[in-house]
């Protein structure tokens, strides 16, 4: 499928109908500026549907009508014909679009008359503009789509931010749809929500009294299994208490009197008084006088390592410095050695005499004006002769010398000016090095030195050390029999604290029983009692592997929901509840209908998002190949490449949004390096390199989602004319898969086209087209 034909009659410039027949893979389109060019642009924006008038340069309808001196059209139309669209029928699901897919020529129009009658048509039948829309999108056309790249808009994708780079990615890759869908199904989702909030707050209103009666009628029916319950548990419970305290009571027998164990202490406290004494005495107790010199002596240590530190620094830097000078000089050498070349190739390699071409064949005029009146004197035969030498030499002298004319004098002027500066810079290059030599003489003994004192500081800290570590083991020494001492004191403690608690534990279980019998009393009654009944033959001995106080937790709860069963009123409330479980289950179900209903929704985005994501990740991949292959095509090397990155990690944004918004903080970078450029990244591109660039990247996108046709409204205007070949030779790769209709004032493109519309600007104000093709200029030519 492309492009045939464009038909513009009584829109802006073009009052009488004009038709601009694409059948060539470039059409060119060239003329002065203001003959109408971009009205052609405009047109095609116009019959595509176009609502703003802004997009088209106006600001109402009427200044859409052409008016011409004297004149005024009444009624404007603009209709553009694609061919082959037999293969599209699959894009549409309307039996009308199909239909006029199927004949294989598709034309759109569009009329509009003064009085604001707007009339869309296709083939020739009226439409509606949703009609045209679909069509469009069956054509893989729209406005929001990359057929039609400006002047401005070639360089928008660089500097769009990184946001605005993937949204215009998007478009071109007709993604957008993907968004109008998630947005439809976010809407649904958020009225399913609010749906499912009402019913949850009425549900809501009347849970607390169902729960109540819930409880209610719980408590009723469960109040007798609650009682045995807690008959057995105490009656465990009981056994297991009595016991513990009779084996408590057992452990204190075992640990004997407390009196002898407060005397073992006290004598056990006076052996470690007197051997704590004697390490004091002794001296070895302190060694912070040593650690003080040491931490002096590593404090002068980083003070000398930090001085050190810049030293090697700036000696580095000297070295570093006298590398770069050498480079320096060598490459300004080269450079001096090949224009002291191109001197000897205009002068002359064995010359070093410069004549004005003027004043040599003036002197040579003059001699044969001599030589003409000498002639004529036959007595003059030998004065003659001289004079033919003279001649000779003179000749000879204008064959071998340079010849400074028009031509070669500013060249040599240059030359000669850059030799000079060459040999001004070696001369201070080698100046630098004698003063990088005289530096380097003077650091060397002052590293050294440092080095010296370096060393003998760390054997001061090493002696500190060493003093340290003698001190510490006589402590340690000391230490260890002070700690078997305490040992024993430590276990007579320990005896004598366990002692106090067993006697203590045992007074608390006891009251501590003696209540919980009183409680459960007042439950059970004289039920309660009957553990004691229970004689050690009978007693089970699995009930030592019951946790006592898990055991206790079950009784409590067990306490608090018989007390809880005395409720009045029981067949009232049974009554009550069966009504509201009915009402519960109703909206229960409702719930339930619209939780499934999210669920689809919030499954339907989830897969657009992934469509969304696949299909963005599988373009920027398509478009990375042909990027890098534009990129080393136009710049004989380098990458380029587009990287998608999180925007939310990358500038710490804090929106609050969640992560539910987080891809729309997903954006695009463009990355590129080119041939001999040290620098990376766009900030580092020339004007030329930088719309090189954005051509490359436009033609990448295009590639990988091809229109019927693509409009370059003078996206070369800022390129060179070498620059512009280049530019020319990408066209040639995009002509094979798109019509291209390409609007320039640049002779390298126009260069590229196969046919060419001429614009021009009549004294009436119309746009007058003028066409050729270059089969027919070169059939003109012969």
């Amino acid at each position: 499928m492309n492009i045939h034909s464009l038909n513009i009659s009584g829109f802006k410039s073009f009052g009488k109908k004009t038709e601009f027949i694409f059948s060539s893979a470039i059409t060119g389109i060239v003329g002065p500026n203001g003959s109408g060019k971009s009205n052609i642009t405009e047109a095609m924006r116009f019959v595509l549907g176009e609502q703003s008038f802004k997009s088209i340069r106006s600001k109402d309808v009427e200044d859409l009508f052409f008016r011409g001196e004297g004149s005024r059209t009444n009624m404007l139309s603009v209709a553009i014909t694609f061919k082959d669209t037999e293969s599209l029928m699959q894009n549409s699901e309307s039996v009308f679009i199909k239909n006029a897919l199927e004949a294989g020529s598709v034309e759109i129009s569009r009329q509009v008359y003064l009085d604001g009658k707007n009339i869309y048509k296709i083939n020739n039948s009226e439409v509606r503009l949703k009609d045209v829309q679909e069509m469009l999108g069956a054509l893989s056309i729209s406005l929001k789509s990359n057929w039609h790249i400006s002047q401005g808009a070639s360089d928008k994708i660089l500097l769009a931010s990184s946001l605005d780079r993937k949204s215009i990615i998007e478009d071109a890759l007709g993604l957008r749809i993907y968004h109008s869908k998630i947005e439809d199904s976010v809407k649904k989702l958020e009225k399913s929500n609010i749906n499912i909030r009402e019913i949850s707050l009425k549900r809501k209103e009347l849970l607390p009294e169902l729960e109540n009666l819930s409880k209610q009628i719980e408590k009723i029916e469960k109040s007798k299994v609650y009682k045995i319950d807690l008959e057995k548990k105490w009656q465990d419970y009981a056994v297991l208490k009595n016991l513990e305290i009779v084996n408590k009571k057992n452990k204190l027998q075992i640990l004997g009197g407390l009196e002898d164990l407060h005397i073992q202490k006290e004598t056990i406290e006076k052996e470690i008084v007197l051997k704590q004494k004697s390490v004091y005495d002794s001296g070895f107790h302190d060694t912070n006088f040593l650690q003080n010199k040491k931490t002096e002596e590593e404090k002068m240590l980083d003070i000398l390592k930090q001085k050190k530190l810049g030293l090697d620094t700036e000696y580095n830097n000297l070295l570093q410095k006298n590398s770069y000078s050498l480079i320096e000089e060598e490459k300004a050498r080269e450079e001096l050695q090949s224009i002291i070349n191109d001197l000897q190739k205009i002068v002359g390699e064995n010359n070093n005499m410069l004549f004005k071409e003027s004043d040599v064949h003036t002197l040579t005029d003059e001699l044969l004006i001599l030589k003409q009146n000498i002639a004529a004197e036959e007595s003059l035969k030998n004065i003659k002769n001289i004079f033919d030498k003279a001649m000779f030499f003179v000749s000879q002298m204008i064959s071998k010398g340079a010849l400074v004319s028009k031509d070669n004098i500013q060249e040599i002027t240059y030359l000669q000016s850059m030799k000079t500066r060459l040999e001004n810079k070696i001369q201070k290059i080698n100046e630098e090095r004698i003063s990088f030599n005289t530096k380097e003489v003077d650091l060397k003994p002052q590293i050294e030195n440092l080095n010296l004192q370096v060393n003998i500081v760390l054997a001061n800290i090493e002696d500190f050390y060493t003093k340290i570590m003698e001190y510490k083991i006589v402590q340690a020494e000391s230490q260890k029999d002070i700690a078997q001492i305490q040992n024993s004191l430590h276990d007579i403690e320990n005896k004598i604290l366990q002692a106090n608690i067993v006697s203590e534990e045992i007074n608390i279980l006891e009251k501590d029983f003696d209540q919980d019998l009183y409680e459960v009393r007042s439950v059970l009654g004289t039920v309660a009692e009957e553990y004691k009944n229970i004689s050690e033959k009978e007693f089970d001995e699995d009930l030592k592997n019951i946790n006592l106080h898990d055991l206790y937790r079950q009784i409590e709860r067990l306490k608090l929901k018989i007390e809880e069963v005395s409720i009045k009123n029981q067949d009232d409330i049974s009554s009550e509840y069966n009504i509201l479980k009915e009402r519960d289950v109703f909206l229960l179900n409702e719930i339930e209908d619209l939780s499934n209903s999210i669920k689809n929704l919030e499954q339907i985005i989830k897969d657009l998002k992934e469509k969304l994501r696949a299909d963005f990740e599988n373009g920027i991949n398509n478009i990375n190949k042909v990027f890098d292959v534009y990129i080393k095509k136009l710049f004989g090397g380098g990458y380029g490449k587009v990287v998608i990155e999180n925007i939310l990690n990358k500038e710490k944004l804090e929106d609050k949004e969640g992560e539910e918004n987080s891809e729309n903080k997903i954006g695009v970078d463009v990355e590129i390096e080119l041939p001999k450029k040290k620098v990376k990244g766009l900030h580092s591109l020339s004007g030329g390199e930088r719309a090189l660039t954005s051509i490359a990247l436009n033609f990448a996108i295009i590639e990988s989602n091809f229109t019927p046709f693509m409009v370059l409204d003078e996206t070369d205007a800022t390129l060179d004319e070498a620059n512009a070949k280049r530019y020319g030779e990408l066209l040639e790769l995009i002509k094979e898969k798109t019509k291209l209709i390409v609007i320039t004032h640049n002779r390298e493109t126009m260069a590229f086209a196969d046919q060419v519309y001429g614009i021009t600007l009549e004294k009436s104000g119309a746009s007058k087209v003028l066409s050729v093709s270059f089969e027919d200029a070169l059939g003109y030519a012969k």
